[in-house]
């Protein structure tokens, strides 16, 4: 008879991210996971999986957490202009204030395995069009209030800011610089000025 479980499988799931997170997939060891998480290597293995499926669980877990962020980006008192200046400062923001440097987990994912695991890709695929139809809808509804020029296609812009918010995140990998940050976001937003 198997022994109940004496952890919170989440509250372990987010110290398994966190060293994702802080070291990509290649760098983190086994040991780095089970000393972080607090549980034995069989516990790890019976209740998680192998270290990839870890990893899947652990990036999904990361989506899930910000996901309950995009909420706050619909408000109907902000113009779209505001709007998009909060979302792309709230990046800046993150990497500056993070001694880390960690950057976006689900960028990273990308960039350190997007290439070479179709499942991992697949995730990172759902996200951007996650993330692009919350925006696509956003910039319809500027159009609609007459916010911005009704020529501007709505999902080209998405995957414009989509891509501006990416790029800013991998850039707090190597480049915290505030001033860099600003110049970015200065000029993505004069598209819908």
């Amino acid at each position: 008879m198997a022994r109940p479980r004496k952890f919170d499988e989440n509250e372990v799931l987010d110290r398994a991210l966190s060293v994702f997170w802080e070291k990509g997939y290649h760098a983190t060891s086994y040991e780095d996971l089970v000393e972080r998480m607090g549980i034995n290597r069989a516990s790890m293995y019976n209740t998680f999986g192998d270290k990839h499926q870890l990893f899947t669980l652990a990036l999904q877990r990361y989506r899930q957490k910000s996901q309950e962020n995009f909420a706050h980006w619909k408000d109907d008192h902000r113009t779209i202009q505001e709007t998009i200046r909060m979302i792309l400062d709230e990046a800046v923001q993150e990497s500056l204030t993070d001694p880390q440097r960690k950057g976006c987990m689900v960028v990273n994912a990308t960039t350190e395995l997007g290439n070479c695991d179709q499942d991992l890709a697949a995730i990172v695929r759902e996200n951007q069009t996650q993330v692009e139809s919350i925006l696509t809808k956003l910039f319809e509804a500027a159009q609609k209030k007459d916010e911005i020029s009704s020529d501007l296609n709505p999902q080209a812009l998405a995957r414009f800011y989509y891509n501006t918010f990416s790029g800013l995140r991998v850039m707090a990998r190597a480049n915290p610089d505030a001033e860099t940050y600003q110049d970015v976001v200065d000029v993505a937003l004069q598209v819908i000025s």
